[in-house]
């Protein structure tokens, strides 16, 4: 899992000890708003589908990170073609309950909304609404025409000016298109493998089926049929020609050989061994060495995706900051709570403000920096081992 830090760059001691703090006070946000547990959520729809979407967004009570279904944004492909556009709607099915709180002075309005129909296999009413948020971007830097808005059938139930350049999604693409806004999934790219992969275990799953044993007795032979049993050491009273037993071949070995070729190329196209998929090492490899010179090497082949998983964390920051300081326009200064160097530390947003041109966001890997006793305990043995310490 990836860590943001901020590094002042060439700034004052003062200026230091700020980012210092903003790094732990990033880090009490990730915690806070559990961006530890969607980040996987995000990342395996970005496998699925191609794109994975999380939202940030925030009110006086605090930061909220939440994991956005892929079909549930909708943007204007026309306008999306260079990957960019100036509008994005999210729509999600609410309870009304939770709509008349968040919104009571539209009460009516939402009871008179139509409810979306239930999944039952009659046509039954739930108690949900479909609602629409919607985010207009300014058209430039300081202009006012910005908007967002919260609408149901038939009614506005909030309406405001926007002001950031962007929405508050964060997005992490698993194979981005040459054009347009949304990306390929590996499900997508393997879905031809899994077609003929579903057609040779259909007919595997025939000819299985149909190659039983058989017993075969000529034409008039006196032969008992209640003598042929599954009794070892049977005795089976014939006269004429004896019977034949047959166990028919079940599947050719081409078949076979073909299904193996199949998984193979899935395995290549999703840049993963058999043996990584299995959690075994390959023969051969013993010392500590040579499984981290294998495992760089295994992990080369995500490096671009990698990138897009860490820069995902650096995005959710930025988003989370642009959130606090909105925040602190409104007159609410959020209080977030960090491991210090002797225990838990209280830091306040008003202590640690930073310009966004007086820092710079690096990204590291948690494992450099183990944050678990034996984590820390295998660290210093290993840098012990080599002389460092």
């Amino acid at each position: 899992l990836p860590k943001v830090q901020f590094l002042t760059d060439g700034g004052s001691f003062q200026a230091q000890q700020k980012a210092k703090r903003l790094t732990k006070f990033c880090s009490g946000m990730f915690y806070r708003t559990n961006l530890y547990r969607v980040a996987p959520m995000v990342f395996r729809d970005a496998a699925v589908m191609g794109m994975g979407i999380m939202k940030i967004h925030g009110d006086e009570n605090g930061l909220y990170c939440e994991r956005v279904f892929p079909n549930e944004v909708i943007i204007d492909e026309v306008e999306a073609i260079n990957g960019e556009p100036r509008q994005f709607f999210q729509r999600k099915y609410i309870s009304a309950e939770v709509l008349k709180r968040m919104f009571p002075n539209s009460a009516s309005a939402i009871d008179d909304a139509p409810r979306v129909e239930g999944g039952g296999s009659e046509h039954t009413q739930s108690d949900m609404v479909e609602c629409i948020e919607a985010w207009h971007l300014p058209s430039g830097e300081g202009a006012n025409d910005g908007m967002h808005a919260i609408c149901i059938d038939g009614a506005d139930l909030l309406t405001e000016g926007y002001d950031r350049q962007r929405s508050p999604f964060v997005f992490m693409r698993w194979t981005p298109r040459l054009l347009g806004f949304f990306a390929e999934g590996l499900c997508s790219q393997l879905t031809g493998l899994q077609v003929e992969l579903n057609f040779l275990c259909k007919q595997i799953s025939t000819q299985m089926r149909l190659a039983t044993p058989k017993v075969f007795l000529e034409t008039g032979s006196q032969i008992s049929r209640g003598t042929i049993t599954n009794e070892t050491w049977g005795i089976v009273e014939y006269t004429g020609t004896p019977p034949t037993f047959s166990a028919p071949q079940t599947t050719s070995p081409e078949v076979m050989s073909h299904l193996d070729r199949i998984f193979a190329r899935a395995y290549e196209i999703a840049g993963i061994s058999s043996f990584e998929s299995q959690a075994r090492k390959p023969a051969g490899l013993e010392s500590g060495v040579a499984l981290r010179e294998y495992a760089t090497q295994a992990s080369t082949r995500f490096a671009s995706i990698q990138r897009q998983y860490e820069q995902m964390f650096l995005d959710a920051a930025d988003h989370m900051i642009e959130c606090v300081r909105m925040l602190a326009v409104d007159g609410v200064d959020l209080e977030m709570i960090a491991a210090g160097d002797k225990g838990i530390e209280k830091i306040k947003w008003s202590q640690i403000d930073l310009d966004a041109d007086a820092y710079v966001m690096k990204k590291y890997p948690v494992n450099l920096l183990p944050d678990t006793p034996a984590g820390k305990l295998q660290s210093v043995v290993e840098m012990s081992q080599a002389g460092l310490i």
